[in-house]
């Protein structure tokens, strides 16, 4: 098949329409050709099957007819193509009929090998005959009469198909010679080369013809003579008759089943050679096709070719054009260079100098915050909680930046607004950064000064969190009761002496609470009021005093206090601090070699925040507690505004919130505002609020002083306390022998050094501390 496609391809190359045609003519008749071939094939395999069946003997006669008919196969097929001009018509004829009488009498072997030697059983017959006087069985010369017919019809059949043959190999040389094509005239030159050997094998096939008829010749004889010894015999072994029917129509049954088989073969040899040409033809038409889609594809390709070629002489002239501007294009590159160097010099010049002026600023800010303390100055620290999970959920927007260390910048509808503060802290700081700015005024409690540091800001904006920080985060109160202990542990024993006391309440719906008072008199709390003493230090008599020795038990006392403390959660805040909350830490540091004693205070007060109702969500009670934070803070606003505008009235007695922290707003102590905000635009409004307040209180000067004196005045101190508190309880009718057994105790431990009760519970008019003017 490859070899016939590679043919295909050639000859449409190299020939016109006509020559195809031709040769597709002149391959159907080499088709026809081929076919017949194999038919001639297939009755050798017939052959075969039945000298399968004969004897030795037998299989040596039909051999040599079998060779017999090849060598006329052969002959034939030579001769075909040349036939009509070598060959007469009457030779044709005569070599047909030598073929039909061979292969009739192949034919009539055939039948005797498969019936067991029909012609001994004839002789055995005739002996048999002659021995008993009588005739040969008439059925056996019936049986051989028909053989004769049967040979005779397939002689007349064989010289039909010869005639058809023929009639089919004279239409091929008809269209071969229509052709005129060089093929065509080779394979006719080679059919008339043929025809000399086709000549000579029609002499042979005469010769054997001849040998043939002097076989057939007795053999009619024999059955003439058979025919004259059934009348003879009358009779017959009529058994032995009836065997060879039965094996003459097995026989008969077997050549019918041949004869259709090679019907069947021949059928589908010719519809085979149909479709092979039919699919010839198909891949010719494709070949055909795929040529002319080739010979467009050229075309298009030596289109395409030349437009490449113009643009390619294009981009020639465009790079000519490049490389004059090459030139000039170097000596601007080296100018840019050299540019590029003097700018990175400038750079780092720029550089150096913005870092020496956030340096300078940086320092003077610094200066400038240290002369303001000096002069009393609140300090205000501002801090910038990250986005809370609540933000993030409503997608806001961050609205707040800080700028520097020292300012923030509020992003609002109606512009930017920037703050300036002492300090600021981005979201991503640290406790530990937020307390390193605030540790120095733990140093000033233990010289003797009143330290305040309280947080405001809206609810949810990190107050708490700033002051008592959260689990393994600790805030400013935890870090600052340590700082505290672990400087007054580091006094030299034998020249100081100290002493610590802690007081803890809270502001709750404007009434003062005990967070310390034990479980016994939690039933019938004392009522608490708020005073001050003659130094100007806020004081609450009544309220429970705990001594602590150490950093330890002041933390358990805070934890405990705070768990008594009013929360609740709302829409913002999940643990939401329902009250103010103050917690005081008095510590007296006496120096034993100098005779001095200083008395400090450390308050931390985290203050509740402000909140909408519309955005807390309170109700009910909670809605109550709000509405009275609301009120204390808008109290505590009055306060700041009057201070900050320089008021010659104060008007701290409006809430108990502002009474507790006169002493820290425009008083005797020093005192540091955490203004803690929200970054998301959620809540700006209340951002620029609360800034605008801690910028107020930061306008606001105190009288800071130290709290220090000598060993006798604080020992005249202590026994006139001793002495009042005596009194007191005389006018009540209490006994006094308990209170009386202390003091002594405590003069005979160091009868220089008398102590009465703690100064705290002096009961001392409320004073306003005088107003200062405004800075």
């Amino acid at each position: 098949m490859g070899d016939l496609l590679i043919m295909i391809r050639l000859v449409l190359r190299d020939n016109t329409r006509e020559q195809v045609t031709l040769f597709l003519q002149k391959l159907s008749a080499r088709v026809v050709s081929d076919y017949y071939e194999r038919r001639a094939g297939s009755l050798e395999h017939e052959n075969q099957a039945l000298k399968d069946m004969c004897g030795p003997e037998m299989q040596t006669r039909v051999k040599k007819y079998e060779q017999e008919i090849a060598d006329l196969q052969s002959a034939c097929e030579a001769a075909r193509s040349s036939a009509a001009e070598t060959t007469p018509a009457g030779d044709v004829q005569k070599l047909q009929n030598e073929l039909t009488v061979l292969r009739a009498e192949n034919m009539i072997l055939r039948r005797k090998g498969a019936r067991g030697d029909a012609a001994g059983d004839i002789a055995q017959l005739e002996y048999d005959a002659q021995k008993d006087g009588a005739e040969a069985d008439p059925l056996i010369i019936q049986d051989l009469s028909r053989t004769v017919e049967e040979l005779e019809r397939q002689v007349e059949v064989l010289k039909n198909e010869n005639e058809l043959l023929q009639t089919q190999l004279v239409a091929c040389e008809e269209e071969t010679a229509k052709g005129g094509s060089m093929a065509a005239a080779a394979d006719i030159g080679a059919a008339k080369a043929t025809g000399g050997a086709a000549a000579k094998m029609v002499q042979q096939l005469q010769q054997k013809n001849k040998a043939l008829e002097s076989q057939v010749e007795p053999m009619k004889k024999r059955i003439r003579e058979l025919e004259m010894a059934q009348k003879r015999a009358g009779g017959g072994d009529e058994q032995r008759v009836k065997e060879l029917e039965m094996k003459l129509k097995d026989a008969e049954a077997e050549n019918r089943k041949q004869q259709k088989q090679f019907e069947l073969e021949l059928s589908k040899s010719s519809k085979g050679s149909g479709m092979e040409l039919k699919k010839l033809e198909n891949q010719v038409q494709k070949l055909t096709e795929r040529a002319v889609n080739a010979e467009t594809a050229l075309d298009a390709t030596d289109k395409q070719l030349k437009e490449t070629s113009k643009e390619r002489d294009g981009l020639k002239k465009e790079a000519e054009e490049m490389k004059k501007q090459m030139g000039a294009a170097q000596v601007i590159a080296a100018e840019v260079e050299t540019l590029r160097g003097e700018t990175k010099t400038q750079k780092a010049k720029l550089t150096e100098l913005e870092e020496s002026y956030k340096q300078e600023k940086f320092l003077r800010k610094k200066y400038y915050n240290e002369i303001e303390d000096m002069k009393g100055k609140i300090r205000v620290y501002c801090r910038v909680r990250p986005m809370a999970k609540y933000e993030i959920e409503k997608e806001c927007k961050q609205s707040v930046f800080p700028v520097d260390e020292y300012s923030v910048k509020v992003l609002t509808s109606k512009g930017d607004k920037e703050f300036m503060y002492d300090r600021t802290f981005p979201p991503e700081c640290t406790q530990e950064e937020v307390y390193e700015d605030t540790k120095r005024l733990i140093q000033s409690v233990i010289d003797g000064f009143n330290v305040c540091i309280f947080a405001y800001g809206q609810t949810g904006s990190g107050k708490t969190f700033t002051i008592q920080g959260g689990a393994g985060n600790p805030g400013i109160a935890p870090r600052a009761i340590n700082d505290l202990f672990d400087t007054l542990d580091g006094f030299e024993k034998g020249k100081f002496k100290y002493e610590a006391e802690v007081y803890m309440c809270e502001l709750y719906n404007n009434q003062l609470i005990d967070l310390l008072l034990p479980e016994d008199k939690k039933k019938t709390p004392p009522a608490l009021e708020i005073k001050k003493d003659a130094t100007g230090m806020v004081t609450i008599p009544g309220i429970t005093l705990k001594k602590v020795a150490d950093k330890e038990t002041l933390a358990k006392t805070f934890a405990w206090g705070l768990d008594a403390r009013h929360v609740s959660g709302t829409a913002m805040n999940a643990e939401s601090s329902r009250s103010h909350l103050i917690f005081s830490v008095i510590v007296r540091v006496e120096d034993l070699v100098a005779g001095k004693r200083a008395s400090g205070k450390l308050s931390l007060i985290d203050l509740a925040g402000s909140e909408r109702v519309s955005k807390s969500g309170v109700t009910k009670e909670r809605l109550v507690e709000a509405k009275e934070i609301n009120k204390s803070l808008s109290a505590l606003g009055d306060v700041i505004s009057a201070l900050s505008s320089g008021e010659t009235f104060i008007p701290y007695r409006n809430h108990k919130l502002t009474q507790l922290m006169s002493d820290s707003l425009g008083g005797t102590a020093k005192t540091l505002m955490f203004v803690n905000i929200s970054p998301a635009d959620y809540n700006t409004d209340e951002t620029v609020t609360s800034l605008m307040y801690a910028s107020r209180v930061k306008l606001i000067t105190n009288d800071a002083s130290k709290q220090v004196e000598s060993k006798q005045m604080a020992a005249l101190k202590d026994k006139v306390k001793y002495l009042t508190k005596a009194v007191e309880k005389l006018k009540k009718g209490e006994d006094i022998s308990e209170l009386e057994k202390k003091f002594a105790e405590q003069e005979a431990a160091d009868p220089s050094e008398p102590e009465g009760p703690p100064y705290t519970e002096k009961d001392e008019d409320f004073e306003e501390p005088p107003d200062l003017p405004a800075d």
